[in-house]
């Protein structure tokens, strides 16, 4: 365990570090304590606060990961990946989520970036596991997380949201977004995100709206789809965004990937026809199977090329 508290060995090997007996959960503990202990103390109390503070209601485990990273990033501890000098500096740090030698959960990776980034971007930790924990968003932690780091990341200037539900996404987006234009099939769900001034409000069949929407909006860096979950709709929507694709386009995030219909109409779609796309991973994260062994969750991931 000495080694836990060397300087020269970066946060991320140290978590992903086979010979430290520990169980996942109980790693990110201890490297937690030892990264806060070596904090200035006006730091390690605001820390501290945030920690016990019962407003926020994620789970404990969550709330330490992404304040290991909030802390890790302060103290200098997370190295940039090198994707930050080929991409830009947002990949500094979301090059790491992509990185699968590091031996870390997806799911474990994607919290503790995002406190990295929030630190490094100068995010008030305290909005950020706001929206984390808000239940107006009807996704997992892991897949909210990804979600904010990609869009904390890209700081793009316009973001599609195709599916508004009750504006938990469309309301994570637009903090980073400087515009958010969200889509849903049922027009009563613009009340969700009408106290949100940088989010516009369409109403259709989220395929229809993006082959009218997508020709006119050329600087659309990312775009979430988690409108319809049938197969039919789900292949049409993802066709339509790589068939007309927005000129600044960078990343594809799908929810419920995970999903029979879902998964059918992406297992549909003929990717190699869309030469734009550098990469796809459809079980980013994996979905969840409940008690009666159906499959809900998931979260696919596509990158265009630039």
């Amino acid at each position: 365990m000495g080694a836990l508290f060397d300087n020269s060995i970066g946060l991320l090997e140290r978590l992903g570090d086979p010979s430290l007996a520990l169980d996942g959960p109980s790693r990110t503990y201890v490297v937690l304590g030892a990264v806060v202990q070596a904090m200035p103390e006006a730091d390690r109390q605001a820390l501290f606060e945030l920690l016990l503070d019962r407003k926020y209601s994620l789970n404990n485990l969550a709330k330490c990961t992404f304040l290991l990273g909030f802390a890790a990033e302060r103290s200098g501890m997370i190295p940039q990946h090198e994707l930050g000098q080929q991409q830009g500096e947002g990949w500094g740090l979301l090059g790491h989520l992509f990185d699968p030698s590091l031996g870390i959960e997806t799911s474990t990776r994607a919290l503790l970036l995002l406190g990295a980034i929030t630190e490094h971007n100068g995010y008030a930790p305290e909005q950020v596991l706001q929206i984390l924990q808000d239940q107006d968003w009807a996704m997992g932690n892991a897949d909210k997380a990804v979600l904010l780091l990609v869009a904390a990341a890209l700081q793009p200037k316009l973001a599609i949201d195709a599916g508004t539900f009750l504006g938990g996404s469309a309301s994570a987006l637009s903090m980073f977004a400087e515009r958010v234009i969200t889509i849903d099939i049922d027009p009563a769900r613009a009340q969700n995100v009408e106290h949100l001034p940088n989010v516009d409000f369409l109403s259709g069949i989220a395929s229809d709206v993006l082959a009218e929407l997508l020709p006119t909006t050329p600087a659309a860096e990312l775009v979430v789809l988690d409108a319809s979950h049938t197969c039919n709709g789900i292949q049409a929507e993802v066709e339509q965004l790589l068939s007309n694709p927005p000129s600044c386009l960078r990343a594809v995030l799908i929810h419920d990937s995970a999903m029979e219909t879902c998964r059918a109409g992406l297992d549909l779609i003929d990717w190699a026809a869309y030469p734009l796309v550098r990469s796809f991973t459809l079980d980013f994260l994996p979905g969840v199977e409940n008690e009666e062994g159906v499959m809900g969750g998931g979260l696919a991931v596509v990158w265009l090329l630039e």
